[in-house]
């Protein structure tokens, strides 16, 4: 059995944590895009705001995937999956079968479709090279200002990373309030009502 993970996500770590407990003899494969090891994305936001270094965002150690007797393929992208036979190709040119196929790749970012968003100084925040290329470009060019295009959990973080480090912040959104994915209407008015009650009645 060849077990072909896409993905190095906190998905594909739980996926190979759950397999090992009950088979130790399949082949586990893993195909990631990304040259890094396991790492927390969750805690991106505190390694832009610089509370905590890119040490503290792995929460598996180097020898994860040996003890787990899984083959890791980083920086390998995956380009192609032909189910009807149980094939993967890679952009090496490389054609790998499986018998089993996980994809844990994560969300993509959604770009909006406005010039200027693919030139120099805009950036997604979904990966650690996402946050290093933020990084490098607030400390080489002294940024000051900086808009963020999304009002969802990405976005507030982000916000608060960049506000973090000194920087003013505009929040653009869509939607007609933040985190709109999660909280309808009546949420909204529930926490105005509190929020007034607060001020007005102590």
């Amino acid at each position: 059995m060849r077990i072909l993970i896409i993905g190095n996500s906190a998905t594909a770590v739980g996926a190979i944590d759950a397999l090992r407990e009950h088979d130790q003899a399949a082949e586990v494969v893993v195909l990631s895009e990304e040259p890094h090891g396991i790492y927390s994305r969750p805690m991106l936001d505190h390694y832009l705001s610089g509370e905590v270094g890119a040490s503290r965002l792995t929460y598996r150690p180097g020898s994860y995937y040996a003890q787990h007797n899984v083959q890791a393929l980083l920086s390998t992208r995956v380009t192609a999956v032909r189910p009807a036979e149980h094939v993967v190709e890679t952009e090496g040119g490389a054609t790998l079968g499986y018998d089993r196929l996980l994809i844990a790749t994560g969300g993509t970012p959604i770009v909006p479709p406005i010039a200027g968003l693919s030139g120099e100084g805009a950036f997604t925040f979904s990966r650690l090279d996402d946050a290093q290329a933020l990084m490098r470009h607030i400390e080489e060019g002294a940024v000051r200002r900086a808009v963020v295009l999304g009002g969802g959990m990405i976005g507030i973080k982000v916000t608060d990373a960049l506000a973090r480090r000194g920087i003013g912040v505009t929040m653009v959104e869509l939607a007609p309030r933040i985190l709109s994915a999660a909280l309808n209407e009546t949420i909204k008015k529930v926490r105005r009502l509190k929020r007034w009650k607060s001020e007005n009645m102590n």
